[in-house]
């Protein structure tokens, strides 16, 4: 039996609130080596009921046979980066489905989550929304309520709210999808730490913290304890929760489970293999946070030298350690070397996953900061323009991911003693995250500091 895998760091703009340099870009968070979305057991899993049609008994061979080909060429294109040529198969091997076994199969379904994979992957949401909703109305006509195979599409379904910021709705669904789990593995069985990884990442996501740590650590213990445990999978689960306590300013215990996690990956995979780099780039992030600038740099360009040996120069996973070692460099003060390199992840970006992706967005609002320390503020403004609408786009007007767009942009009004611009969007971010973060998140704090340097600059002293 297939189960879910468990996320790992999802591709997002981590803005660092202890950092006390004012136009400071933000941090993106490594994408996670295992996709969030997950593979579909249904089609393969001989255990599950299914309900033959007329079509599907007669299916050919060979048409079954085409329909596997298509998608294992689409899945290697899409791990390429090449989402326009995976995406034409990907429609391919839904069409045949369809006309060979009919609308309601279950193999429709697993073409149909396929499909969806692909179209989260390059930032279409409401696409990737309504296959997702389509396969999971398939499985539970077909289906049993508590097959495992629902879990996964609960999952999946959840990771496109997820990247919309919608959480009420991600935290039902993988709360459904944990339940499934449990009742069909039990509480204490080592498949059930994924669905845990996934609920405690939300968790963390929305400033939950302490129950974010405790479901961590209870997925911690399932794969310790188990002689089955995957490695790799003990090593981002570490990770995890080093994420956790450096949100928490524990940053002696976030190295530790860094350090802990690198030492598993090197010693399983080498030192040159692509997890290492995650896991260097993790690491370097939580040093970076402790203010260790130089030994930081050391842990970034490792990690991307492995990347462009490993993918290329042009990879967007390259793009990531580009953007957070421009991050350092802005640090540092050197602002021409940041732009540069904020620049070149840009393009990457664009390159390969198009000028309308979120991703591209957070590229663009980097690079504004980047331009801003330089004194462009014209250009910084426009950059950074194009980079909000996008956002607002793909997001809504009320999401986190425009609150961090907003804080940069104060920042760079800030060094530019324009408080008057600066006020009303450190007043909205403020709003945003007031209504999506919990009270005792960083996030909030550090929003809550950012405006009342707007009104103390003002001299609006007992406003703040």
């Amino acid at each position: 039996m297939k189960v879910l895998r468990s996320i790992g760091l999802p591709v997002a703009l981590l803005c660092l609130i202890t950092a006390a340099t004012p136009g400071l870009a933000c941090l993106l968070e490594e994408a996670p080596s295992s996709s969030p979305i997950q593979e579909d057991p249904s089609a393969t899993d001989p255990s599950s009921p299914t309900r033959l049609t007329k079509a599907s008994a007669s299916a050919a061979p060979q048409t079954l046979a085409r329909v596997r080909a298509l998608d294992a060429q689409a899945s290697q294109l899409k791990t390429r980066g090449k989402y326009d040529e995976a995406e034409s198969l990907y429609r391919q091997s839904l069409a045949l489905n369809e006309a060979t076994l009919g609308p309601d199969h279950r193999e429709v379904g697993a073409s149909l989550n396929n499909l969806a994979a692909l179209c989260e992957a390059r930032g279409n949401y409401a696409e990737a929304k309504r296959l997702f909703q389509r396969a999971i109305t398939i499985k539970e006509k077909l289906l049993p309520p508590d097959h495992p195979s629902l879990a996964v599409s609960l999952n999946n379904l959840a990771t496109v709210y997820f990247a919309q910021g919608d959480y009420g709705e991600v935290e039902a669904l993988y709360q459904r999808s944990l339940k499934i789990t449990e009742r069909s593995v039990g509480v204490d069985h080592l498949d059930l730490a994924p669905a845990l990884n996934n609920l405690a990442m939300l968790y963390r996501t929305i400033g939950r913290l302490e129950e974010s740590e405790s479901l961590f650590r209870r997925a911690l213990v399932l794969l310790e304890r188990s002689q089955d445990a995957d490695p790799i999978g003990l090593g981002r689960s570490l990770e995890n929760l080093a994420g956790v306590f450096r949100l928490q300013g524990k940053y002696l215990d976030a190295e530790q489970f860094c350090r802990r996690a690198l030492a598993i990956k090197e010693k399983h995979l080498g030192q040159s293999h692509p997890e290492v780099a995650t896991s260097l780039n993790s690491l370097a992030g939580v040093v970076y946070a402790s203010g260790r600038l130089p030994e930081a740099e050391l842990l970034y360009r490792r990690a991307l030298s492995i990347r462009e040996a490993t993918f290329g120069a042009d990879h967007i996973t390259t793009g990531t350690t580009l953007n957070n070692l421009a991050v350092l460099y802005l640090s540092q003060k050197k602002p021409g070397e940041a732009a540069s390199l904020f620049e070149r992840a840009l393009k990457i970006t664009q390159s390969s996953l198009g000028p309308e992706h979120p991703e591209t967005a957070r590229n663009l609002n980097n690079l504004a900061s980047g331009y801003c320390a330089q004194g462009k503020y014209a250009e910084a403004e426009s950059v950074w323009t194009q980079g909000v609408t996008i956002l607002e786009r793909a997001f809504g007007p009320e999401s986190l991911e425009l609150a961090g767009s907003f804080d940069q942009q104060v920042d760079c009004y800030q060094a530019r003693n324009r408080l008057d611009l600066a006020e009303p969007l450190a007043n909205r971010a403020l709003r945003i995250r007031e209504g999506k973060l919990q009270p005792a998140h960083p996030g909030l704090a550090a929003s809550y500091n950012r405006m009342a340097g707007v009104y103390q600059a003002s001299g609006k002293l007992p406003e703040s």
